[in-house]
């Protein structure tokens, strides 16, 4: 059974099938973060129970099915800019004290 989503008119429908598998999920996709991010945000996937491809593709889907970015982009303080921009093994650190 294969299920549509439309976006609009305009946008073509989007086919997906339930019996989708990783196999048939073979495209590759390379980016680069920094090493603290990639932790931090491995860390809070493992609790969610999700990899970071299982993430990138939910991320994906949003992204295809609302035709715009599934988050918010706003301007950050001063402090929140810093704490992201700090370096790799500190900014890990302190998302853990955060939590």
């Amino acid at each position: 059974m294969c299920v549509a989503a439309a976006v609009g008119e305009s946008a073509p429908a989007l086919w997906y099938n339930e019996k989708m598998n990783r196999v048939t999920r073979s495209a590759t996709l390379q980016i680069r973060v920094t090493p603290g991010v990639k932790r931090a945000a491995e860390k809070i996937l493992h609790r969610l129970g999700l990899t970071m491809s299982e993430a990138t593709e939910l991320f994906l889907r949003r992204l295809i099915v609302d035709q715009k970015l599934p988050l918010d982009v706003v301007a950050l303080d001063h402090a929140t800019f810093a704490l992201i921009m700090d370096e790799p093994q500190s900014t890990s650190a302190r998302f853990d004290e955060k939590r």
